[in-house]
Order: C-alpha cells, then sequence, then structure tokens
C-alpha cells in the first residue's frame, strides 16, 4: 500500500517551506526526518469501526477560541506519551486518550515532540474507576482557560465513544 503524501507547510512570505503536514504524524518541521518523530494518534470524530462499548479511554472536548494551537498529552511516570494538536480560533474537537491509572491528562506550553514542552494545567488524573469520565477544556480568545467532566454544552454532536 503506498504511503500518503504529505503537505508543505509555508512561512509568512507564503514561499518558504518551513515544514511539512505528515499523516498520523502531523507538522513536522523543515530538517527533522519523519521517521524520527513517532506518531501521534488523536481521532476528531466517532470512528466508523466503534462498537459503542465503553475503551476505559478519557474522551476530551475541546473548544479552543485562541488564536494558538491547543497542545494536550498524557503524562504518566514523568514520561510524555500519546498527545495531539487542537486548532484554535474557534475550532471544536475531542479526542480519545488511554490513561493508565495514575496517568495525568495535560495541557501543554507546545507540541510534545518538542523538547521544553512543559505542563501548563493539569486536565484530569485516572483513577480505578471502570468507565473514566469525560473531561471538556475551553480555551477563550484571551487564553482563559475553563474546564469540566461531562459533555460541554457547546458540543453538538453525539456523546464521543471512544
Amino acid at each position: 500500500m503506498p504511503s500518503e503524501p504529505s503537505w508543505p507547510v509555508y512561512g509568512e512570505d507564503l514561499r518558504t517551506v518551513v515544514g511539512h503536514m505528515v499523516p498520523g504524524k502531523g507538522f513536522i518541521p523543515a530538517g527533522v526526518d519523519p521517521a524520527t518523530v513517532s506518531a501521534i494518534p488523536v481521532q476528531v470524530a466517532p470512528s466508523s469501526e466503534s462498537s459503542g462499548e465503553p475503551s476505559g479511554q478519557v474522551a476530551l472536548y475541546v473548544r479552543n477560541d485562541a488564536a494558538a494551537q491547543a497542545w494536550v498529552a498524557i503524562l504518566d511516570s514523568g514520561q510524555l506519551l500519546d498527545g495531539g494538536g487542537f486548532w484554535g480560533e474557534s475550532k471544536i474537537g475531542v479526542g480519545c486518550f488511554p490513561m493508565s491509572s495514575g496517568a495525568r491528562l495535560v495541557l501543554l506550553d507546545r507540541d510534545p515532540q518538542k523538547a521544553g514542552a512543559t505542563v501548563v494545567r493539569a486536565i484530569y488524573t485516572r483513577r480505578e474507576e471502570a468507565q473514566p469520565p469525560a473531561r471538556w477544556l475551553e480555551i477563550a480568545q484571551d487564553g482563559r482557560i475553563t474546564q469540566g467532566s461531562g459533555v460541554p454544552r457547546w458540543w453538538s454532536g453525539e456523546p464521543q465513544v471512544c
């Protein structure tokens, strides 16, 4: 099976290639070998293969009205694991995050693949519950952050099944 093509990402001058969007990996800066970057599986819509049964994964709904991308990852035993970005400027999305007991779902200051990524806020800590609650995160244009449990009032689709 041939691999999916990547797409160039241009700088402010609309001529300089600053990186590529690589399927399954996201933005890869120019000069970085995509093979050295691990895949970041983030689901942004219900899977067509879903059985409808709870999986133990945390569903995170994100509304990002800020201009910058919001980066979320799992922090487990001091290591940043699965993560992904939610685009800004009135974008709404949802992701499923497989978490072991004691792991934390966190908001980061940058892409978890970039050196120096630090935790801005803890969103959720996984306990021993059989099915973790859905969580939501809302980032206002001014950067103010609110969060909560359950399906947020601004979500218009069916609840996410992870």
